[in-house]
């Protein structure tokens, strides 16, 4: 690959201030050895980063002298020489378009949010936490803690102040859920029932105004589930 092809990528911090980073984006001609293939498959590209490591070896005619260059370092870091640099070489599949930069961009802003959800699955909602030895039954349970995931998530993104949105189970248990309130059964209906006078009864009441609200706005776009509301 020519030298010319790499992108140095930059990014902007939080005062609005740009500053060209250590990494580099280029986009690879490379094409894969998969033989079946639909017509409507998606198209990928293939980009590959590289960034250069702080500590950089000498150079000579005999070779090189380095840390980084032992063969337990360059198979933990994926370590290459380029350009007279000892690199490490990030790879990106992706059926995005734009350019490599915008991509690479993309890919930054999303980085770390995967291991983020997958936490607040395993601990939050006890995905990690099977209750047999038998893959049904597990799968199934899988299953339902992802589903309480997504609701909560749908919950706190559209029906709870800032602050709260992105606030751990064991923060809105404290906070919203696990609060003392009167249960009052009649013909069929329960009814939860909360003092004004409540510390808590301003934010229950603006969660139940923007439930209703989205609930409104989703039935009136067809969303249903069969003769039922989304949020009956």
């Amino acid at each position: 690959m020519d030298e010319k092809e790499w992108q140095k990528i930059v990014v902007m911090d939080d005062a609005g201030n740009e500053y060209v980073t250590r990494q580099e984006v280029a986009e690879v001609f490379f094409v894969p050895d998969t033989k079946n293939k639909k017509k409507k498959a998606p198209v990928f590209r293939y980009l590959a980063m590289r960034e250069a490591m702080d500590v950089q070896c000498e150079f000579k005619d005999d070779g090189q002298i380095s840390i980084f260059t032992s063969e337990y370092a360059e198979k933990k870091l994926h370590l290459e020489e380029m350009e007279k640099k000892i690199c490490k070489i990030f790879g990106i599949v992706t059926n995005l378009n734009g350019t490599p930069l915008d991509i690479a961009l993309h890919h930054r802003k999303r980085c770390g949010k995967i291991e983020q959800e997958h936490s607040r699955l395993i601990r939050d909602m006890a995905g990690g936490r099977f209750p047999s030895g038998r893959i049904g039954e597990n799968a199934a349970w899988w299953c339902i803690s992802m589903i309480s995931l997504n609701l909560l998530k749908l919950f706190q993104r559209h029906t709870l102040r800032k602050g709260l949105e992105t606030a751990r189970i064991k923060i809105l248990n404290a906070r919203m859920f696990r609060i003392a309130v009167k249960l009052i059964e009649s013909s069929r209906q329960l009814t939860v029932k909360i003092g004004n006078g409540h510390s808590l009864f301003k934010l229950i009441s603006y969660a139940q105004k923007k439930i209703v609200e989205l609930d409104e706005k989703l039935n009136s776009q067809g969303l249903r589930l069969g003769n039922q509301s989304l949020f009956h």
